[in-house]
């Protein structure tokens, strides 16, 4: 029940801000430096040399990541995080990371590969606390941990260096789990 809510804010939020925008394309915005409270219209992109922080933030167009650093804490994600190279992909983290960073409402999905570094806990792609209507794909990266996540839709991983691990924190997954995700 909490899910469905949560979903109806994301659905209704977004409705609100493309509702008020203003006509024409929307571009994506570079995101390089540590946003709290903020709204974004037509995306976010991180790029190579760029560290992006969002806190209790709104993100319509959705992520995509090509290098650098993405960490998101407590935000809505709508279009989806799509990476494909960097350092490290925090999207949400839990006290046994050492982090406080809740969780997020993602619709569209999650893509995540080429991620080989590591991020402020141990991981390099850190997915903990989310509820994400979409698939989930984790694919040919370091270390990865899938935790505590709600995921309508399916959980996919393979080629990644080191066995993905939820630590303990089982994720509920309505669809099909698969490769060194199976059983997470």
């Amino acid at each position: 029940m909490k899910q469905i809510g949560l979903t109806l804010v994301v659905v209704t939020v977004i409705a609100l801000v493309l509702g008020v925008s203003t006509p024409g394309v929307l571009a994506a915005t570079e995101c390089n430096g540590v946003f709290t409270g903020q709204t974004f219209i037509g995306g976010l992109d991180v790029g190579p040399l760029d560290t992006c922080i969002l806190n209790d933030s709104v993100v319509a167009g959705g992520i995509h990541m090509t290098g650098g650093t993405l960490e998101v804490c407590g935000s809505m994600v709508a279009g989806g995080v799509h990476v494909t190279g960097g350092a490290s992909v925090t999207l949400g983290a839990g006290l046994d990371d050492g982090l406080t960073c809740a969780g997020n409402a993602i619709s569209g999905g999650v893509k995540i590969s080429g991620v080989l570094l590591f991020g402020p806990g141990v991981a390099s792609v850190e997915l903990e606390g989310n509820s994400i209507n979409g698939a989930v794909s984790l694919d040919n990266n370091n270390v990865v941990e899938v935790e505590s996540n709600i995921i309508n839709g399916s959980l996919e991983c393979s080629g990644n260096l080191v066995p993905v691990s939820n630590n303990g924190f089982p994720n509920t997954v309505t669809g099909k789990e698969s490769g060194q995700c199976a059983g997470l």
